[in-house]
């Protein structure tokens, strides 16, 4: 029983140092240019009222995030 544990771990290891690891959205730096927390802190969604208002804030945060997918996207691809 301990020889195919052994064994087990051993597989794993190997399988762990050959297999690529999917990290490329946590490298640092990717999609870090435009922070869509921060964009919606500054809406005035917690004015009662100012729905109309918060939601066009959400709207160009998105614009804004999106543009600057698209353009990381554009730099990567050369």
């Amino acid at each position: 029983m301990t020889r195919v544990l052994v064994v087990l771990l051993i597989l794993s290891a190997i399988l762990f140092a050959v297999l690529p690891t999917q990290t490329v959205a946590l490298e640092p730096g990717l999609m870090q240019d435009f922070d869509r927390n921060a964009c919606y802190a500054k809406c005035p969604c917690s004015i009662v009222g100012m729905e109309q208002a918060c939601f066009e804030c959400k709207q160009r945060c998105e614009r804004e995030y999106w543009k600057a997918f698209d353009k990381e996207a554009e730099e990567d691809e050369k």
